[in-house]
């Protein structure tokens, strides 16, 4: 049966939630995996680098070395003082050793380290292969931040390798006069109360221009995290303030919407626009340092691919800074 378009923007959108950090929405220059033969050697093999922001003045860069049984090892390491670190969130400068396990097929994987005082944390993400960034998520002290990584030794810059377009990422940010309401809902409610806000902003490409926001905030453990993301993208047109509207088709500008509830990869329940959904995001200020929005959706129901155990609808409003992270 042949999919409705809203549908593959939900698929698309519940994608984005889960790594928080996506290259694209509706883009096929990222975690294309096609031709590859299940039964050939770990394509995956070698050095990879990323980076990302944890807290104002903080960045991580991440050091990956993957063997052909798929096994990684490699560091985290901390740079630059806090200047100013999040409540209760300081890490100290310094190198981190980590490891875990790479999927042969897929390039998703799964690191652990432990930094003193905080505990274990955890990386996961997706590799790619040359020519195109992955994205990771590392959950340490309870909070949730999100970075790039490539091949390579060299982390991604704030330029996209892809040639196509520059990619900013959003390293902090705000979530203020937040609204929800259920219907029948059986999530948590309210699903955010003090979210990490992660993302991206890409311009300059000649087909996708699009603002990723992810609002994202552990639950009851440091592994589970809910969701709920924002993707706005335009075909062939610059990304610019004022007002979008929710998707109705692939080839549309527009936004999307999805909340999630994932423990590691596992989707417990999760939501995202159907056909009777309504809304607006508007993109009240866009300069070089950051991204500021209104955004206001209704009757937002159980996405229809992966819905988990998702039941009943909710509205959401709010308004969101998203803080771009400058990189050399």
């Amino acid at each position: 049966m042949k999919s409705s378009p809203w549908r593959r923007v939900c698929t698309a959108a519940l994608l984005t939630s889960l790594a928080f950090f996506t290259a694209a929405c509706g883009s096929d220059d990222t975690n294309t995996y096609s031709g590859f033969n299940q039964g050939q050697a770990n394509r995956f093999l070698g050095n990879f680098a990323g980076r990302g922001a944890l807290s104002s003045g903080q960045t991580g860069t991440l050091n990956l070395s993957v063997g052909a049984n798929g096994q990684a090892t490699g560091t985290f390491v901390v740079t630059n003082p806090a200047v100013q670190a999040l409540a209760n969130f300081s890490v100290a400068t310094g190198s981190y050793s980590i490891s875990g396990t790479v999927d042969q097929n897929t390039g998703a994987f799964t690191l652990t380290g432990t930094v003193p005082d905080f505990g274990t944390f955890t990386i996961t993400g997706v590799l790619t292969q040359s020519g195109t960034v992955g994205s990771y998520a590392i959950t340490l002290n309870g909070q949730t931040f999100t970075g790039s990584i490539q091949p390579g030794t060299t982390p991604p810059s704030n330029t996209n390798p892809t040639g196509n377009g520059t990619t900013k990422p959003i390293a902090s940010g705000s979530l203020t006069g937040f609204s929800f309401t259920g219907s029948g809902f059986n999530g948590v409610n309210p699903p955010l109360t003090s979210p990490i806000v992660s993302g991206e902003l890409t311009t300059g490409t000649t087909d996708n221009n699009h603002l990723t926001i992810a609002l994202a905030q552990t639950g009851s453990s440091i592994t589970n995290f809910r969701t709920l993301s924002f993707v706005v993208i335009t075909h062939g047109s610059a990304l610019t303030t004022g007002t979008y509207n929710i998707l109705q088709n692939s080839s549309d500008n527009g936004f999307s919407v999805s909340l999630s509830d994932t423990t590691g990869t596992t989707i417990n329940s999760a939501w995202a626009q159907t056909s009777g959904t309504t809304g607006t995001f508007t993109i009240t200020s866009l300069t070089d340092s950051r991204v500021e929005a209104d955004f206001n959706v209704s009757n937002v129901g159980p996405n229809s691919v992966t819905p988990g155990s998702a039941v009943g609808t909710f509205n959401a409003s709010g308004h969101v800074v998203g803080n771009f992270l400058s990189l050399p």
